[in-house]
């Protein structure tokens, strides 16, 4: 299960309004403190008034919302059956409003990912009456359909300020693996396991630190530009494997690690439209180990990379623009071994650090570091021996979830690029007497 880290300690917000012929248009500023950092966000939009909407966040009559796969309908639970029956006779009336609600509701199957509710209001019903139940029929909606005009950004911006926003400003906003980003690895993994060799990421971890900006401008309901990325990247991990051997043998793996995730949310609102940033860090593995000999050894290295910042925009005549990170890597190895032994390995832990921004377009950064060590050792030369070098590649991926212009939508509505490749450098060479 995701632990989810979203805790506002103080709020400043400013905004203005006017409406007419139906349409408002909305300007506003917020800052606020979520997990030590601080959120920005500024916005000008132009769009339906706020009558038209429904906000499930603001009606206490409801209990609790349940979503369907394909965003078409809405089960909800009122306090009582009178509350729902006159709830099924506005909603008869809100026919074509905009029914909106925040990550509160959980509305998604997926119980590893929140969920939002933008829809458009089709039509109410009452399976059985009297009922505290009625199924809400709906469209699914999308931001250039709500917004005439929009320019709409958000940024996290450092540590907040303790005077400011005391208590939550000492905490440390982390998107992790298999840690709570303060005390290593939370858990041996199991890798392998026959009755010839039995290997374990002993100490597995990885997270990443950084600041996250996005902005979209739509201009006449249809999107002009959209930038995106990460600032201040740090990534501090281990990847440390225990095997023991019973005899000659080898053997591939390539899995992905179960392990707990500490995830990152973000949520906000333009008046009464939700958005949602959810951060996820699926991780894999991949590696060879070959054993001649029956032994037991471990090897690896802790890693600290600073990558710098990670960009991406597009608009209609530039198209996909992306600057990848020039990482700053560096290793401390980790070796020791119980017994004689010539063994190979290729070892790599394959975090991609993955940005959904809801319902707009989903950004992954993937860092490939592999590791491959030589272990040597016999009688004669009285000494055990470690070689170990690594290898660093990163590549970006961006898929778009929202409409662009016709133009543009078959050539950009995908992008990949691989970016950097360290190419294969020295981690260490070590010997241990026998």
């Amino acid at each position: 299960m995701a632990k989810v880290l979203a805790v506002v300690a103080a709020l400043v917000v400013t905004g203005t309004g006017t409406s007419t012929d139906g349409f408002s248009a909305l300007s506003g500023a917020s800052k606020t403190c979520v997990g030590g950092k601080i959120h920005s966000l500024k916005y000008n939009t132009f769009g339906p008034a706020a009558d038209a909407f429904v906000d499930l966040d603001t009606l206490d009559a409801i209990e609790s919302v349940r979503c369907d796969l394909d965003h078409t309908r809405l089960y909800i639970t009122f306090s009582s059956d009178v509350t729902a029956a006159e709830y099924l006779l506005k909603f008869h009336d809100w026919n074509s409003h905009f029914l909106v609600g925040g990550t509160k509701w959980n509305c998604t199957i997926k119980s590893d990912q929140p969920g939002l509710i933008v829809r458009r209001v089709v039509g109410a019903d009452m399976p059985e009456a009297p009922s505290r139940y009625i199924n809400v029929q709906a469209a699914a909606a999308r931001y250039d359909e709500i917004y005439s005009d929009a320019d709409i950004s958000f940024s996290t911006e450092g540590e907040c300020d303790t005077a400011t926003f005391a208590p939550e400003a000492d905490k440390r906003v982390c998107v992790g693996f298999n840690t709570d980003c303060a005390t290593g690895a939370s858990a041996s993994l199991p890798i392998f396991k026959n009755q010839y060799v039995d290997i374990e990421c002993t100490d597995c971890f990885i997270d990443f630190t950084m600041d996250v900006f996005f902005e979209i401008k739509i201009v006449g309901f249809t999107v002009q530009n959209i930038s995106l990325g990460f600032r201040d990247i740090a990534v501090n991990g281990s990847a440390v494997v225990t095997a023991t051997a019973q005899a000659n043998w080898n053997t591939g793996i390539d899995k992905i690690l179960e392990a707990i995730q500490t995830t990152y949310l973000v949520n906000f609102k333009v008046g009464p439209v939700p958005f949602m940033i959810f951060f996820e860090l699926p991780v894999e593995v991949k590696g060879s180990f070959t054993f001649t000999s029956k032994a037991q050894v471990q090897f690896g290295a802790a890693l600290n990379w600073g990558f710098g910042g990670a960009y991406l925009s597009w608009n209609p005549v530039d198209h996909w623009k992306h600057v990848l990170p020039l990482p700053r890597i560096a290793y401390t190895p980790t070796f020791s071994t119980s017994a004689n032994l010539d063994a190979e390995a290729t070892f790599a832990i394959i975090p991609t650090l993955r940005a959904h921004f809801d319902q707009i377009l989903t950004y992954s950064l993937t860092a490939t570091p592999t590791l491959d060590a030589t272990v040597t050792g016999s009688e004669a030369s009285k000494q055990v021996c470690f070689d170990a070098t690594y290898d660093v590649a990163l590549t970006g991926l961006c898929e778009l979830d929202i409409n662009i212009p016709w133009a543009n939508i078959a050539k950009d509505w995908h992008w990949n690029d691989n970016g950097y490749d360290s190419g294969v450098q020295k981690i260490a060479q070590k010997c241990l007497p026998l």
